[in-house]
């Protein structure tokens, strides 16, 4: 038996189609859209939290920067000033060694009346008995002294202790210098 029905016609409407269409698949693709946009937002609310947590650290890092400028520049002053230290003492070393190694020389033969040394050069006022004495001393502050000049700026004869005396100026090597 076939039914009668009145209100509904037997032909399937485009508009019926929509909404039977609408109410299943449209409804299934606006609520993916809505998670998709929900999953975007979470995400974007995550990067936010990350970014703000970012800025405190370095607000807090620049901080400790600031603290620490200070220090470091005391920690500058004092290496610089440890390196010049460095440097006098080993230019006050080989100084001292130059003048040890001079006297060395001498063997008996000289005696020193003054000794006197800048960067490049050392000056030394002697008195010998002899010329022999004056000569192995010259003599031996060539072999064993680094020079690169040695002259003779003045020679006498002292007349009441019949002695020479000597002015001797040395030009020591810049290589040992530091």
């Amino acid at each position: 038996m076939n039914s009668i029905n009145f209100f509904y016609d037997q032909k399937t409407h485009t508009l019926d189609k929509f909404m039977v269409w609408a109410l299943t698949w449209g409804r299934t693709i606006v609520m993916i859209t809505e998670l998709i946009a929900l999953s975007a937002f979470l995400y974007r609310f995550g990067l936010d939290t990350q970014l703000s947590d970012l800025h405190d650290k370095i607000t807090q890092q620049q901080a400790i920067v600031t603290a620490s400028q200070s220090i470091e520049a005391r920690d500058r002053n004092l290496q610089d000033r440890l390196a010049v230290v460095a440097k006098i003492t080993t230019q006050a070393t080989d100084q001292v060694q130059t003048v040890l190694t001079t006297i060395d020389q001498a063997k008996g033969d000289v005696t020193f009346k003054s000794i006197s040394q800048t960067d490049n050069e050392l000056k030394i006022d002697v008195l010998a008995t002899n010329s022999v004495g004056l000569n192995n001393f010259i003599e031996n502050l060539r072999n064993n002294l680094k020079a690169s000049d040695i002259s003779i700026d003045s020679l006498q004869t002292l007349a009441q202790t019949q002695q020479l005396e000597a002015n001797i100026t040395i030009m020591l090597l810049t290589s040992t210098l530091p």
